[in-house]
């Protein structure tokens, strides 16, 4: 599933992962991410994940970079990221 976020990131923010952008790099400070990429990426996790986020949930860097994504996912239970 991991590799499945990181596609998505790819393709629609348009850069790879590498050794300069890796899980932990923050998307928004680096500039491949913003406000509209956000809500591309919450609307692809919701689907592909059938979970959904609440208003709260979605504020802070929850969702900056791969790692920060898992963890949302995980605590939403979805264990297999």
């Amino acid at each position: 599933m991991k590799e499945k976020i990181k596609e998505f990131m790819e393709s629609n923010f348009l850069f790879e992962f590498n050794d300069e952008v890796t899980e932990k790099t923050n998307l928004f400070t680096e500039g491949y991410m913003d406000s509209f990429g956000f809500i591309e990426l919450i609307t692809f996790l919701e689907s592909t994940f059938d979970v959904k986020f609440q208003a709260d949930e979605l504020t802070g860097n929850k969702f900056g970079s791969v790692e920060a994504v898992i963890e949302s996912l995980k605590s939403k239970g979805i264990s297999d990221v």
